[in-house]
């Protein structure tokens, strides 16, 4: 496992303590190449702040080996245009900015040949009270797997919603 942190300091201290766990701090994670990398076909998981997933989607999956999967943490305050963002909070605030964030999301991850499997509600919300979402990327299945990522019953789970 690699930990990569910008914010030198904040990782997990439980996994900090394992010793198959490599920290590299150093550039931002938008200047990652393979060579920060560990085997390709080791899973990734990325929970980015102040940065749309959409921007380093392309070098992302570019890290992994098809088929790999890669946990994302999607955050629609990093997603939506600085209108739909309470400015005093950053918290989002309409359900549809959240499903519009996602299926966005979602139209990035195929343009890099890779799909989302699965979403679901983040059982933690963001430092404000901001919904995110964990999302199950497949490295690679924009061709080989199907995807049955629904957005719209995703954001639906908020607040225990039936999708």
């Amino acid at each position: 496992m690699v930990a990569f942190d910008v914010g030198r300091g904040p990782n997990c201290t439980i996994a900090l303590g394992r010793r198959r766990v490599e920290v590299q701090s150093g550039p931002t994670f938008a200047a990652w190449t393979p060579a920060h990398w560990v085997p390709p076909s080791t899973p990734l998981t990325c929970d980015l702040s102040f940065i749309s997933l959409r921007t380093v989607m392309a070098d992302r999956v570019g890290l992994v080996a098809v088929g790999a999967s890669m946990v994302l943490l999607a955050k629609p305050q990093f997603e939506a245009g600085r209108a739909e963002v309470d400015r005093g909070s950053g918290v989002i605030r309409d359900p549809v900015v959240g499903e519009r964030a996602l299926v966005e999301i979602s139209r990035s991850v195929l343009g890099h040949g890779a799909a989302i499997m699965e979403g679901m509600v983040s059982p933690l919300t963001g430092t404000d009270g901001n919904v995110e979402f964990l999302l199950h990327v497949r490295e690679g299945a924009a061709d080989d797997y199907r995807s049955t990522f629904d957005a719209p019953a995703v954001v639906a789970l908020v607040d225990g919603g039936a999708a």
